[in-house]
């Protein structure tokens, strides 16, 4: 997804050029930061101290 949105600009041609030029580096980073924090997340154990 992200090589494709990266190869064809043609997805984001509607906006002005010094905004795509912003979003197209931006856009990886943003998919990468929503997914990690909508990712469900499991609680760690409680570990014995001698396994700390």
């Amino acid at each position: 997804m992200l090589q494709v949105g990266d190869s064809d600009h043609s997805l984001i041609a509607f906006w002005p050029d010094w905004l795509e030029a912003l979003t197209i580096p931006l856009l990886p980073t943003a998919i990468t930061a929503v997914a990690g924090y909508k990712a469900k997340h499991t609680a760690h154990t409680d570990l014995p101290m001698p396994q700390r």
